[in-house]
């Protein structure tokens, strides 16, 4: 006999996945992880601003929580400088200056 139809070659030998399957597949699996943006109370906005603020002025180290959409990331660093008009803030942290934008803070410590 042929080795095909031996010890379920002649499927093995038959399956196959098209690309546009496979990216359709992948899409999904990330869609299901996403996380949704969670709503700021407008005190804690206040209590960020706070803490930004005082980091600009004094150097103060703060340890910011971003917003991304599939898990939360940390940044620890000293805020450096305020850009009101693209809504960003540079932080000066161990890995070099970045630059986050405001409406991805989620949460500020000291």
């Amino acid at each position: 006999m042929s080795k095909k139809l031996q010890k379920n070659g002649l499927f093995e030998s038959s399956r196959m996945i098209l690309p546009e399957h496979r990216e359709a597949y992948i899409s999904q699996q990330l869609h299901i992880n996403k996380e949704i943006r969670p709503e700021l109370d407008p005190d804690e906005i206040a209590t960020f601003s706070r803490l930004i603020a005082e980091s600009l002025e004094t150097g103060l180290t703060i340890r910011l929580t971003l917003f991304a959409e599939y898990g939360k990331k940390t940044i620890t660093g000293k805020a450096s400088k305020i850009d009101r008009v693209a809504e960003k803030l540079k932080i000066i942290g161990d890995d070099g200056p970045c630059w986050v934008w405001l409406r991805d803070i989620i949460a500020v410590n000291d």
